[in-house]
């Protein structure tokens, strides 16, 4: 029940509408992917990965201890992933924003991103403007 001083508009309800697709969106992303490696099938946890890497039609998933190849294009890959967490670096290269350890000047206005582990990825203008803001 509405209390008569309280105005309830067209608008608050498309806003709440907005704010529940939004709070659906976060829960449908991807937690894990499954791998299969002959007969034998992984599950690698979103979590776990640092960065993925396109290799034509396939896509290298890189975790601390291992590397998978499955056989989908980064953009599909990329749709289902948490936006918040995942980033595009470069055409080719998605990473976990939470293992970055810095971006680190090249030369000419080029970055690249340096994760907590040592690994380091090159990070394309295109992309260095978004990233170096959202680090801030």
């Amino acid at each position: 029940m509405v209390a008569d001083n309280t105005h309830y508009t067209r608008k608050d309800d498309e806003t709440i509408h907005m704010l529940l697709e939004q709070e659906n969106k976060k829960q449908n992303f991807l937690t894990r992917i499954m791998v299969k490696k002959g007969e034998r099938i992984t599950i690698v946890r979103t979590d776990e990965v640092r960065f993925f890497k396109s290799q034509g039609k396939y896509v290298e998933i890189h975790t601390s201890d291992n590397c998978h190849l499955i056989r989908r294009s980064l953009q599909s890959l990329q749709e289902q992933l948490d936006p918040k967490t995942f980033f595009h670096i470069h055409r080719s290269n998605m990473v976990n924003i939470n293992l970055i350890k810095e971006p680190q000047t090249r030369f000419h206005s080029d970055y690249n991103v340096v994760l907590k582990d040592g690994t380091q990825l090159k990070l394309s203008r295109r992309y260095s403007h978004t990233l170096l803001s959202q680090m801030e």
